[in-house]
């Protein structure tokens, strides 16, 4: 029994100690960057799109800075590592901007060298360290009531809705239909070439003498989605 009991309140003190740790962390952090009001305004934080840009936000405008000019790459160091360029957004905002976009769901920790850039820094504000973590990539697929074209011939609209933003070309490989067995064309709008949602048609589906099967499947496989299923649809 008393074996049991000190088990226990080990168990208990170590949950308590990395709670206690994780409530620490979280208050270095907001702590660290409230030490730098004095010269940034604002900084990208949390779960942003795998397509936005990285930016810093500073209190005093940077007078050689121009909006569009790309800046020394050394600026900023990121971990892990992708390509990317440096640039001015205005005369106070300094991006990182992402030449492929960054991987999904992966966190990336960034250190702006801030004494490239302002003069005078205290030691201990040198550098600025922040992270921020992608979206998880996954999409579902809706669709809508059966229309039709003629007695022989019908139709089905439907969406692609993404998490995140996703090109047009990928998006037409992630979804499927076929009839008996037979493949079924599907047409995407091609108004948007890069997004979240995307509108598409699954033409040209017959109407036989019997009901026949329509199956609309989608998957994400080849593109490390973690995205899949199947729909069948009752072609009277």
């Amino acid at each position: 029994m008393k074996v049991n009991s000190i088990f226990r309140f080990l168990l208990l003190f170590v949950f308590l100690s990395a709670c206690t740790t994780k409530k620490e962390d979280a208050s270095q952090q907001a702590d660290n960057l409230n030490r730098f009001q004095d010269y940034v305004g604002q900084v990208s934080h949390g779960i942003i799109s795998a397509q936005s840009s990285v930016r810093v936000v500073l209190n005093t405008p940077v007078e050689e800075w121009n909006a569009g000019d790309e800046l020394n790459e050394d600026f900023f160091n990121i971990s892990p590592k992708v390509e990317g360029k440096v640039v001015a957004l205005d005369n106070r905002t300094i991006a990182f901007v992402p030449l492929n976009g960054f991987e999904q769901n992966t966190e990336y920790k960034f250190t702006l060298n801030l004494d490239d850039i302002i003069s005078d820094l205290p030691d201990d504000l040198r550098a600025l360290n922040f992270s921020v973590k992608t979206l998880e990539q996954q999409f579902n697929i809706y669709t809508n009531a059966l229309q039709s074209y003629s007695k022989e011939f019908q139709y089905i609209t439907g969406q692609l809705r993404m998490a995140d933003v996703f090109p047009l070309e990928k998006s037409e490989q992630l979804v499927f239909a076929t009839q008996n067995g037979k493949p079924i064309r599907i047409k995407f709008d091609a108004g948007t070439e890069k997004g979240t949602q995307f509108s598409f048609k699954i033409d040209s589906v017959q109407r036989y003498d019997e009901d026949s099967k329509l199956e609309v499947s989608w998957s994400g496989k080849q593109f490390n989605i973690e995205s899949d299923g199947t729909q069948t649809i009752t072609i009277p």
